[in-house]
């Protein structure tokens, strides 16, 4: 089964804006101008019927997770099957086609999220097309923030080609000034120290449960506010 999507979430809120923003009048806050999110991926992203359709979709459970001040956002996201920098997936969409479908002139925060499915690629040409899709980004929206977060894998047996993929990534990142995040790195997913880690995998070992869902959701919520922190210290006079 083909899973996509393509929501708009909006009305909610993000406490690290208005943590940082130095205003404490909840009025002004709350005509303040929504933070514009962005999202691009895959069925990390979209969901499978085996977990993160709908509600429990964790991009749908991060503009929940972001519901707790009033600052205003919206949540866009585009994703598919089988896609990535330089595979065009089951829709025939790549990370790029896809950000620029996403992607307004307001957008204020764009994440790209994977993607394994471009495991097998040439080197050089993946590489190309990562700074090929930065570069398009970075010229729609030149004042966004852009978090790119490498592939996420469901235990420690790390295929080389999949850790190939984030160095690449990081090396790009780096040149598109963009804020990298390495899911192999941390863990995610595998770490036997964190309880929570049994049954956020599917039974095809592949995708995440409406659980892994979920905890990718509070781990990007993480990521998110961070960039926002951010974002608010740089517009300070």
């Amino acid at each position: 089964m083909v899973t996509t999507v393509r929501l708009v979430l909006a009305a909610g809120s993000i406490v690290a804006g208005l943590a940082l923003s130095g205003c404490s009048d909840s009025t002004a806050d709350a005509t303040a101008d929504p933070i514009d999110i962005a999202i691009v991926g895959d069925s990390f992203t979209s969901g499978t019927p085996l977990g993160g359709e709908d509600d429990a979709n964790w991009t749908q459970v991060l503009d929940t997770l972001l519901d707790s001040t009033e600052v205003p956002h919206t949540v866009s996201v585009e994703s598919g099957n089988g896609s990535g920098y330089s595979s065009p997936g089951v829709r025939g969409l790549t990370f790029a086609q896809m950000a620029d479908t996403v992607i307004e002139s307001e957008t204020d925060l764009v994440i790209v999220f994977g993607s394994v499915n471009d495991a097998g690629e040439p080197e050089e040409s993946y590489a190309a097309d990562v700074a090929a899709t930065l570069a398009g980004i970075r010229e729609r929206v030149p004042s966004a923030t852009l978090l790119v977060v490498g592939p996420a894998w469901v235990d420690a047996r790390i295929p080389p080609e999949v850790e190939r993929l984030e160095e690449v990534l990081r090396v790009e990142s780096l040149r598109a000034e963009a804020d990298f995040v390495n899911p192999l790195e941390k863990r995610w997913f595998f770490d036997p120290n964190r309880s929570n880690v049994v049954g956020l995998i599917s039974t095809d070992g592949l995708h995440p449960t409406d659980a892994g869902h979920r905890y990718l959701a509070e781990r990007m919520v993480e990521l998110v506010n961070l960039e926002l922190r951010k974002r608010a210290a740089d517009a300070a006079p």
